[in-house]
């Protein structure tokens, strides 16, 4: 018998800042897992900073929990770590400290590293097959039992990937949403509006960029982050498993396995960014001018031999989750359903999730689209 499955081993960088947030209530909070000084987000291991606390620093600091104030923790925490400095796990710089009191965790291992989840890499992957068998079976909509099979006989089976772990912290960086808005009534005959910013839960766009507006703060895996992940493929099963527990896009299982993943993949993305390049291209924001030279500059790092890139995570939005098969062309979807009914002819999947963060020097903001990964063959 054939070994049942192949293993392939890829380098995987971050390309652009990546979030994928572990449960809610694993979030840091402000005054028990973190304090705010001098520009930077500071860590605590609380099992030390426990061992450090006299009687009298434990009495206060509990009596500020139960009393919800978070200032007042944080004073206390801030105190104690500046005279044990060993109770500061790391500093991450972050341009100006946000009023949410709650930073959104990154998943981690059970070491404390952060980790890019074999499922989330693999879902990705996943509606990108899925896609590239619509092509092949000449199928409209993209249904997942249909394409890839159901829970006894999915082709998934054949596919694993293993988790990416990153050893080094990852750093705070802000979020905020762009939104296609409308000057004038949006038709489908090349009408065009301004990109704008989310500055409250509910309505709030402005044209000018406010950090302080309606803002999520994260811990993320920034650029240049690297990682190798394995991916393996089942070809022995193949000959072991009966003909009628194989779903039939098992016919087309050497055309996207193996070497040839990466080739569809990077079609798929080259694809997908020339979409949003016409997005924002339709949808522009004066402060963020530079979003086509990004995109530009993604498609050309896609194009390198023998990798290719791929979007997940935190702000990769509708198309790039669903493999990107529903609407040919970002800037003419659907008309927007539910609450969105009251805003004039608004469009479906108009919003975009901005990174921003500093450079350390305090005068330079920079601006960028998440999620961005790239996988590349061990050569």
């Amino acid at each position: 018998m054939n070994q049942p499955f192949n293993s392939f081993h890829y380098d995987l960088e971050v390309v652009t800042p990546v979030h994928i947030g572990a449960a809610k209530e694993n979030d840091y909070i402000f005054g028990q897992d973190y304090f705010f000084e001098d520009g930077y987000y500071c860590f605590v291991d609380k099992r030390k900073l426990m061992k450090q606390m006299s009687s009298q620093d434990l009495d206060a600091f509990t009596k500020t929990l139960l009393d919800s104030n978070g200032q007042q923790s944080a004073n206390i925490i801030k105190s104690i770590a500046n005279r044990n400095k060993e109770t500061v796990i790391y500093r991450s710089y972050c341009p100006s400290r946000h009023v949410q009191e709650s930073i959104r965790k990154h998943i981690s291992d059970g070491f404390g590293n952060l980790i890019i989840p074999g499922s989330s890499l693999k879902g990705a992957i996943s509606g990108i097959i899925g896609k590239f068998l619509m092509s092949r079976t000449n199928t409209l909509q993209f249904n997942s039992t249909v394409l890839l099979g159901g829970i006894n006989n999915s082709i998934m089976r054949f596919l694993q990937v293993g988790d990416a772990t990153f050893r080094q912290y990852g750093e705070v960086t802000l979020q905020k949403i762009y939104s296609a808005d409308l000057v004038q009534a949006y038709s489908r005959y090349g009408n065009t509006g301004d990109g704008m910013w989310k500055h409250d839960r509910i309505g709030g766009h402005g044209l000018q960029f406010n950090e302080s507006g309606f803002v999520t703060a994260a811990e993320m895996l920034i650029e240049q982050s690297n990682s190798e992940v394995r991916i393996n493929w089942a070809d022995g099963l193949l000959s072991i498993i009966p003909g009628h527990s194989r779903h039939q896009s098992l016919n087309y299982f050497n055309e996207f396995s193996k070497e040839n993943l990466l080739e569809i993949i990077r079609k798929h993305t080259k694809e997908y960014l020339e979409q949003e390049m016409k997005f924002f291209e339709n949808f522009p924001n004066d402060d963020f001018p530079d979003v086509i030279d990004i995109l530009e500059n993604i498609k050309i790092q896609n194009q390198e031999e023998n990798s290719a890139i791929i979007r997940l995570g935190s702000g990769s939005g509708f198309h790039a989750i669903t493999g990107n098969w529903k609407y040919r062309d970002h800037t003419m979807t659907e008309q927007a359903e539910g609450r969105q009914r009251n805003l004039i002819n608004a469009i479906k999947y108009k919003t975009r999730k901005v990174s921003f963060y500093d450079d350390n020097s305090g005068n330079h903001q920079i601006l960028t689209l998440p999620g961005f990964v790239k996988i590349k063959s061990k050569l």
